[in-house]
């Protein structure tokens, strides 16, 4: 694994990371401008375009994933109430 290929799975994370709490933040309690978080896709496409030309698609597009599932779930077992 060279290091662009490392590089291109920390960028697809933190874009995968970015993109799940934007998306946690508009879901619950939400008040700002509803166009606020609108720059989540753009950022994901621009990650995911440039990670096309640069010949690292699949790697950018596994960091996204994990970094949006991994921190889906996080966030999801955060916000559980544990109750008997």
């Amino acid at each position: 694994m060279t290091g662009t290929v490392v590089a291109w799975i920390a960028i697809g994370a933190v874009a995968g990371v970015m993109h799940a709490a934007a998306l946690w933040r508009t879901a619950h309690d939400w008040t700002g401008p509803p166009l606020a978080t609108a720059w989540r896709l753009p950022a994901v496409a621009a990650v995911l375009v440039g990670a096309a030309f640069a010949g690292t698609l699949l790697p950018a597009v596994s960091g996204w994933a994990g970094g949006l599932a991994g921190t889906g779930a996080f966030l999801c077992l955060r916000s559980h109430r544990w109750t008997r």
